[in-house]
């Protein structure tokens, strides 16, 4: 394959220039083939891609009913390759909008190409102190982007922390390790490692309630039962219907899962086209709340 002289980030910047010398954007007197480009046209550009950028972000927060899938911002590709290093500066700094922030860590996983991979690595390089959840989702950027060695580095460490015995000193580190290493695996494909580590977390968190005060289980029961609705993500996308509608109607009982959410999720679309999934949505459209549920639970113990 022949290589380029110039990075691609070099190429787009001189293709837009050549955009505006074409549309007749320059300095008064200036040739051409000088750099006597008006700056202008440049921040203009900038301009139009920010307003861009930020309506579709309001789009989907509009319309999608805060539910996070697959291919969601992926009307951004439309705006060009210049569209994945705007989002990873806006990830990257510290002074927008914080949801603002986390909707551009989403929308890079649909938009962002190879061409992102040195961008990323040179963040990870030049800033020590990266916020946690910046770290996370840059990790598994790359992951998607094929490369693979931090966040597999990373899932080894929490396995090992989460393989802990269970005591007073140990439980909030495997906690917080389970619920990391799952995010880590599921978004990261490992979709079946991911199963058991979400099996793993939801016997922890049983056993847990079954042994504190009675004021504390509705919260941990209601954990258990929003972690199912992960479980049945991964199951639907390695295939085990059976096993994904059934994960599905349980977390249905969680006070932050709603329908709705299985009805847009990207890695649902299995379930929604299996033979099963009408009987399952009338079943499940007729079910009592999530809080009388709890309470019938909690009237079996």
């Amino acid at each position: 394959m022949t290589k380029f002289l110039y990075p691609p980030r070099f190429l787009q910047r001189w293709l837009t220039l050549l955009l505006v010398i074409s549309s007749g954007a320059l300095w008064a007197g200036e040739s051409p083939w000088c750099l006597g480009v008006n700056s202008s046209s440049f921040s203009t550009l900038d301009d139009e891609l920010d307003a861009a950028i930020e309506a579709e972000f309001e789009r989907v927060e509009r319309e999608e009913k805060q539910v996070r899938y697959r291919g969601q911002y992926r009307a951004l590709k439309k705006l060009g390759p210049e569209v994945a290093p705007k989002l990873l500066d806006l990830v990257l700094r510290e002074n927008p909008v914080q949801e603002r922030r986390r909707q551009a860590a989403n929308a890079l996983v649909d938009v962002a190409t190879v061409d992102l991979v040195e961008d990323i690595e040179a963040a990870f390089k030049n800033d020590l102190l990266m916020e946690t959840w910046v770290e996370v989702e840059l990790t598994l950027l790359l992951s998607r982007l094929g490369e693979r060695k931090r966040v597999d580095r990373w899932i080894n460490s929490l396995q090992r922390k989460s393989a802990q015995t269970p005591n007073t000193a140990t439980l909030p580190s495997i906690l917080s390790s389970l619920i990391l290493l799952s995010d880590l695996q599921y978004r990261s494909g490992l979709h079946l490692e991911a199963v058991g580590t979400h099996l793993q977390r939801i016997e922890l968190l049983k056993d847990i309630a079954s042994k504190v005060r009675p004021e504390l289980r509705p919260n941990l029961l209601d954990e258990v039962f929003s972690i199912h609705y992960n479980l049945a993500c991964c199951y639907a996308l390695l295939g085990n219907l059976e096993a994904g509608l059934g994960a599905l109607e349980t977390s249905l009982n969680s006070t932050t899962i709603d329908l709705d959410m299985a009805r847009v999720d990207g890695d649902l679309r299995a379930l929604r086209a299996a033979r099963e999934w009408p009987d399952w949505l009338k079943r499940a459209e007729s079910r009592d709340a999530p809080e009388e549920a709890l309470e019938k639970v909690e009237g079996e113990k």
